[in-house]
């Protein structure tokens, strides 16, 4: 059969101990017409014995080399593209002896380098129900270390062992520097391959684990050297952030709107931390967290302008609140955040201390209820939202309904009933407010139930309607959505703001309309006054809680 791609490519194989899964994955290379170089690393006699076997039988297609002992995966690898690379190869493509990988994806992986023939093609996992949990919710430790290593999430997995090399690219870094050796090989290799500027492509592709499977990772050796790998890339990401950064934001940063700002592995992301927090506790989770943090605020200058600029405001209306601009205080700033991120998690648990928690303004909230009527709530991006979750857990019969304009809802609510399935707190994706979702809304409150809307971040629409307001020294554009909204349920409207303290939290709930009537006539002019109302009400609870308020994008911004 005549190769079909532009490219001269050979499968490398590692093997060690694998005689139970090796023939089959040898076959279906071979069924493909693939060349192949089987490295055995030392394995035993019996392992030993199959893959002479192999080899025989095929000597055309196959190539067996040995390690006199076992050197370890990355070794293995290594010695395999080598001899790939004197024989002639351009690419090599990488794939498990354990079974684990789906064969009939290599064709997949050799079209897309020959597409793009620089770039490394690596395995994007999508596990079956045989994957174990621990070993899937641990992987995101280097995962996330990954992504602070290349400022980037471009890499959406290291360890994957499913891959296509440029050889030339691959043996030239190996020449330069000392590659792991073990199961710190995957991604340290890939780490310093995008740093030399190649592009990485993530495939998806089926991964199962065999019942029969045998895993050769040592827990501790393995651990340690993959923390030792991590410690040393992070040391070298630093001195090669300012090319990092510049590569990432290569040509002009585009003006995005904050709700098409891509919110990479939201929930897993969050599902992961939830477990660390869960199972391990608030310094691990913090030790977890924060590195994160800092990788973000190097990687994502977006977010850290619109930090700054949110500083700069503060200082000038307030010096005495002591809280400058520049890098110092963006870190702060992003710590405060951080700290949100934990309460969430307290939160979700159900370890939160509530003991601690003041309620102002809630009365008037549960005599509605008591009532039978529900109502607006009107927030803001101050503090933590989930703490109205303190309050629907105490107040028997109080459903909210956050409506949220980012894509991530429906994964988020899941989320959430799988930790908490008493959770009266929903969450509802409204890209535009459309008559079905009017009448939806119409009904929830009719019901008893309340509707929370964001009043500090402008809506998706094309043309958004804003209304200009004094906010911190400076007119910046409120949405009117959430009073036209208002006027449409007739119901009473609540502004909610909640702080985080030193011992607990504050739960705010102020009385803002009774019922919100717009007539045409001066229509706009009613709707600048009660956004000039919030906004004079969020910059007075910004001064006492300056660092809380976590709305990370041009807030002032000139064009709507």
């Amino acid at each position: 059969m005549t190769n079909p791609h532009s490219i001269n490519p050979c499968v490398v194989i590692p093997v060690y101990n694998h005689q139970h899964a090796i023939g089959a994955m040898v076959n279906a290379i071979i069924a493909q017409d693939l060349p192949c170089i089987l490295v055995d690393d030392g394995s035993s006699t019996a392992c030993a014995q199959v893959l002479d076997q192999l080899a025989e039988k095929t000597p055309q297609k196959i190539t067996l080399l040995r390690h006199a002992k076992n050197f370890g995966k990355g070794a293995a690898v290594l010695t395999g593209f080598r001899q790939a690379a004197e024989l002639g190869y351009s690419h090599g493509l990488q794939i498990d002896a354990d079974g684990q990988h789906c064969a009939a994806d290599i064709p997949h992986f050799l079209e897309l380098a020959t597409a793009e023939p620089n770039a490394v093609i690596v395995g994007y996992p999508q596990y079956d129900d045989s994957v174990p949990k621990l070993r899937l919710y641990a992987r995101y430790l280097t995962h996330v270390w990954v992504w602070i290593n290349t400022l980037s999430f471009d890499i959406k997995d290291s360890m994957c062992g499913f891959r296509v090399y440029p050889l030339a690219s691959f043996i030239a870094l190996a020449q330069q520097i000392k590659l792991g050796a073990h199961m710190d090989f995957d991604s340290d290799v890939l780490v310093r391959l995008y740093w030399q500027g190649l592009k990485i492509v993530n495939v998806p592709t089926h991964v199962g684990y065999p019942t029969d499977g045998v895993s050769h990772f040592r827990v501790v050796k393995d651990n340690v050297l993959i923390s030792m790998m991590h410690a040393k890339l992070f040391f070298g990401m630093l001195w090669r952030s300012p090319q990092l950064i510049a590569r990432k934001f290569k040509g002009k940063i585009p003006s995005q709107h904050w709700a098409q700002i891509n919110e990479v592995t939201f929930v897993t992301g969050m599902r992961f931390l939830f477990f660390v927090f869960r199972y391990c506790g608030r310094w691990p989770f913090r030790i977890v967290l924060y590195p994160v943090l800092t990788g973000y605020i190097i990687a994502k200058s977006t977010a850290r302008a619109a930090s700054n600029n949110y500083l700069q405001h503060l200082n000038a209306v307030d010096p005495t609140l002591n809280i400058k601009p520049g890098l110092r205080g963006v870190m702060r700033h992003f710590a405060a955040f951080a700290e949100s991120i934990l309460d969430k998690m307290l939160l979700w648990s159900g370890l939160f201390n509530f003991a601690n928690t003041q309620y102002f303004g809630q009365g008037n909230v549960l005599n509605n209820l008591a009532q039978g009527r529900g109502g607006l709530f009107i927030c803001t991006h101050l503090g933590n939202l989930e703490l109205c979750r303190v309050l629907v857990k105490q107040a028997k019969g109080l459903k909210v309904t956050v409506l949220v304009h980012t894509k991530h809802a429906q994964a988020f609510n899941k989320l959430l009933a799988q930790i908490d399935p008493t959770s009266q707190l929903n969450l509802l994706q409204v890209t535009e407010m459309s008559p079905a979702t009017a009448v939806q809304l119409m009904e929830k409150v009719a019901q008893g139930e309340y509707i929370a809307i964001a009043g500090d971040r402008i809506p998706v629409a094309p043309n958004p309607r804003v209304a200009f307001a004094p906010f911190l020294g400076q007119n910046a554009p409120f949405p009117v959505g959430p009073y036209v909204l208002a006027n449409l349920l007739q119901c009473p409207v609540y502004l909610m703001f909640s702080l985080r303290t030193r011992d607990g939290a504050e739960l705010y709930f102020e009385p803002f309309r009774e019922v919100i009537q717009l007539a045409r006539k001066n229509r706009d002019q009613a709707l600048a006054e009660l956004v000039r109302e919030y906004a004079a009400r969020l910059e007075y609870h910004c001064r006492r809680a300056p660092l809380q308020w976590f709305n990370f994008y041009d807030f002032w911004q000139k064009n709507i």
